[in-house]
């Protein structure tokens, strides 16, 4: 079932916050090196390699610069002159002088350029409060993420899912290379999706959706109170007498349902199989004791959204279809009435769920929202 995570334990460096489970950890750190290679001389993995590089980049060119402070004021622009302006040749390092030329528009769009602004030569807020947290700022995130991505694999696989948390995007690499890639919506800041890696083993076909206890409490529990048994049928919800696999479906009236409400009983509700089922038509595993995985949604329109964070932990995808044939290397098989079909793969995929808010791009830095509040810088 999708739980809300506990606070992820490392099983690889005491100090990560990457969570491996404990059978997964030899297969995803040594295990999966090719054949006959040579450990010592395997490139880094790609995600250190870029933000290494950005970092040693930034300090050289942006690490020693006056941390004099702009005011705050209209957007500037070329032509501009006056204090505001000598603040800014002098904070990006120019000669003095009140004049916004040429040389210093050039200045202004690398620095957007570099942290991830919107591309121009202008001076708005956005940059100015950029410019105001001064360097020291962004080399922290930089280190910070940095960090994380040496959590990760030497070599992370020839074939892997890559889930980035913090832009809430999925990649299927191969090489290197991204061969597909789809929005999806990850946990609520109350329920976070954890930083963690694993191997994707199987496919489930026709999946119920076991609902978090947390949410029978505070969702569904008044939903039941309110609509009794016909509320019930309508969404395919079953009451279970308890979480293991000898468990019998009870009656609504053998349920107190207040005491769920208030949190005193904790109740397990399971959803069958069908349209309107929580996990939608197929959920992807990568067994750990955290309870995630990736599952289909009948919610579609969450994706339309910018910022994607409604799961209880799991996480949700636009198209698991296309997963799907990726993961198979082929079709999907069908789906017959059966609930709860387990496919397996031919062989397990590892998947690597981060939480990156820097990552170069090309020349330049995209610093993103740090939606967790990881950094704390």
């Amino acid at each position: 079932m999708c739980l809300a995570p506990r606070a992820a334990l490392a099983s690889n460096p005491d100090d990560s916050d990457l969570f491996v489970q404990a059978d997964d950890v030899h297969l995803l750190f040594e295990g999966q090196m090719p054949a006959n290679a040579d450990e010592a001389a395997l490139e880094a993995n790609w995600v250190e390699r870029d933000l290494a590089d950005a970092l040693q980049r930034y300090r050289s060119e942006w690490g020693d610069l006056p941390t004099t402070q702009i005011a705050s004021g209209g957007a500037l622009e070329e032509g501009d002159s006056g204090e505001r302006v000598s603040a800014l040749r002098a904070r990006l390092g120019l000669s003095g002088g009140t004049k916004f030329d040429a040389a210093l528009a050039e200045r202004v769009r690398l620095f957007r350029d570099m942290h991830g602004l919107s591309q121009g030569e202008h001076v708005d807020a956005e940059m100015i409060a950029a410019l105001n947290r001064g360097a020291d700022h962004y080399i922290a995130i930089l280190d910070q993420n940095l960090a994380r991505a040496r959590d990760l694999p030497d070599f992370l696989g020839h074939r892997y899912v890559f889930v980035d948390i913090a832009t809430q995007h999925l990649s299927m690499m191969k090489d290197g290379e991204v061969e597909d890639t789809m929005r999806v919506v990850v946990g609520r800041s109350q329920t976070q999706t954890p930083i963690m890696a694993g191997l994707i083993r199987h496919a489930v076909l026709n999946p119920y959706w076991n609902v978090p206890v947390d949410l029978v409490r505070d969702r569904y529990a008044s939903r039941v109170i309110n609509g009794g048994r016909a509320y019930l049928n309508r969404t395919g919800f079953r009451i279970l007498s308890g979480f293991g696999d000898d468990a019998v479906q009870l009656q609504p009236s053998e349920v107190d349902w207040d005491a769920v409400r208030s949190g005193e009983l904790d109740l397990r509700l399971r959803q069958e199989p069908g349209v309107g089922n929580g996990m939608g038509s197929v959920k992807f595993m990568f067994p750990n004791d955290l309870g995630i995985f990736l599952h289909d949604t009948p919610s579609t329109h969450l994706f339309e959204d910018d910022e994607r964070l409604f799961s209880a932990g799991c996480v949700r995808l636009e198209r698991p279809e296309a997963l799907g044939r990726w993961l198979m290397e082929g079709e999907m098989p069908e789906a017959g009435d059966d609930p709860e079909q387990v496919v397996p793969l031919v062989a397990p995929v590892p998947i690597y769920i981060t939480y990156f808010t820097a990552m170069p791009q090309g020349d330049r830095i995209e610093f993103r929202e740090d939606i967790y509040g990881h950094d704390a810088v």
